[in-house]
């Protein structure tokens, strides 16, 4: 896994981990595209 791009609900928060170092930036757009698309906008209660 390079990187997870993630929602918490319980912290109402959206975060994107790294864990490799010098990722392509076009990567790390490209995944938090896709989680845009693929994840819902609104956090849960």
């Amino acid at each position: 896994m390079l990187l997870e791009v993630f929602r918490d609900d319980s912290k109402k928060v959206r975060e994107v981990t790294l864990y490799r170092e010098n990722l392509d930036l076009d990567l790390v757009e490209q995944s938090i595209e896709l989680f845009k698309r693929e994840i819902p906008w609104e956090f849960q209660d």
